[in-house]
């Protein structure tokens, strides 16, 4: 039973055989990971919608520069030429002007998604805000905050 030894020409292809698993193994769960769609058009329209709201109102109030000429875009730090490039769209109504950016068949598209299982259209984000004058508590205002995105993920 002395100089019993490992015979190679038995371990060298077991050795194979494991480093071949393992090898396929990493390269199956890397094409797995890789090959999934992200689809973040929810999130992004949640996230406009959001932003435009924190904008216009500041501690329950609505801001005081609204009335003035109010640039959605500059004030809020919003990009027009992403909203105008067909991918997303915003409207705000409710105040003494209404602004309404980006491709205007996004708002279609979220009302026949209301009404029914429509994959491929647009996600939207609706809200109602009720926001007081500053200065002046009586008067309210119902702010309407509509925001959509068709910005399609892609694999990654």
């Amino acid at each position: 039973m002395m100089n019993k030894k490992g015979e190679e020409r038995y371990l060298s292809p077991i050795m194979f055989l494991v480093w071949g698993f393992i090898a396929v193994s990493i390269f199956v769960g890397v094409l797995i990971i890789y090959s999934t769609k992200t689809d973040v058009r929810m999130e992004e329209a949640e996230f406009l919608g959001a932003r435009v709201v924190n904008c216009l109102i500041e501690d329950g109030y609505l801001r005081e520069d609204i009335e003035k000429g109010f640039d959605v875009f500059q004030e809020c730090e919003l990009s027009k030429k992403v909203i105008d490039s067909g991918d997303f769209y915003l409207y705000v109504g409710g105040l003494n002007q209404t602004i309404e950016e980006g491709d205007p068949d996004l708002k279609v598209q979220c009302g026949v998604k209301e009404d029914s299982e429509a994959r491929y259209f647009a996600e939207c984000f609706k809200t109602k805000i009720y926001a007081s004058d500053k200065f002046d508590t009586s008067q309210r205002f119902l702010i309407e905050i509509i925001t959509a995105s068709n910005q399609k993920g892609r694999e990654m």
